[in-house]
């Protein structure tokens, strides 16, 4: 790692710095109306006392005040830190996280796509909602209607829907809030690889919300799949 670099990775893990600080003081401002009387956030699948929300943040709050940098040789190297390993709620154990699964996974995708014809990005999205559980909800019974439109039948034949030409892949789920609008904005992220095209071009009309607009065959099973809720399935080859 050269100085230029060196400087531009130090810009970013302050940067990241900063973003945790700013997460941490938005819990702490709403910590006391998360609470109910027990001392104890439900969270429907998972639960969490106020003893562990303050352990989190605490180990959060100190992930990387120790930062170790060597010279080894002409490259400079981050030779020790104080990380928290808490992915799901630190930035920059989470960009950590995101470099080391690219590390991990792109040689192997690469290999795999080579075994297919085409192969496509697509992003489905829903409704912003002030809800993230329901949010969620309605993005992931989405997802699993999505791909069952495209299942084999018990008769052997598939149906008509264009999961159905998927050989392999994978989906991963990301969640934003709007700076301004606070409402949350789930949305998945599918890479899939296919040996027949995905009609994903919008080359027909329906009707939409009282609208009509313009479709493909892929944000038809996408509307469907949401019940009439979203068209929003981007793909890109």
């Amino acid at each position: 790692m050269d100085n230029i670099t060196f400087k531009e990775s130090l810009a970013t893990q302050t940067e990241l710095k900063n973003r945790s600080l700013e997460i941490i003081r938005a819990i702490e401002r709403e910590k006391d109306s998360l609470f109910g009387f027990d001392g104890i956030i439900d969270l429907r699948r998972d639960k969490i006392s106020r003893w562990e929300l303050d352990r989190k943040l605490g180990k959060i709050r100190n992930c990387s005040s120790l930062l170790e940098w060597r010279k080894y040789g002409d490259e400079v190297r981050l030779h020790n830190a104080n990380f928290c390993r808490q992915p799901d709620g630190c930035p920059i154990c989470a960009k950590r996280l995101q470099k080391s699964r690219v590390r991990r996974f792109k040689d192997p995708i690469v290999r795999a796509a080579k075994h297919y014809r085409y192969a496509y990005f697509i992003t489905f999205t829903v409704k912003n909602n002030g809800d993230l559980r329901s949010a969620l909800d309605e993005l992931t019974g989405g997802l699993q209607r999505f791909r069952r439109r495209g299942q084999v039948r018990a008769h052997g034949a598939r149906s008509s829907g264009q999961w159905g030409k998927v050989k392999a892949g994978m989906i991963s789920i990301e969640i934003k809030r709007g700076r301004d609008s606070r409402l949350w904005h789930p949305h998945a992220h599918g890479l899939i690889f296919t040996d027949e095209k995905i009609d994903y071009r919008a080359n027909r009309e329906i009707e939409f919300q009282d609208k009509t607009v313009r479709a493909s065959r892929l944000t038809m099973d996408w509307n469907w799949a949401t019940g009439g809720q979203s068209i929003n399935c981007d793909c890109r080859p």
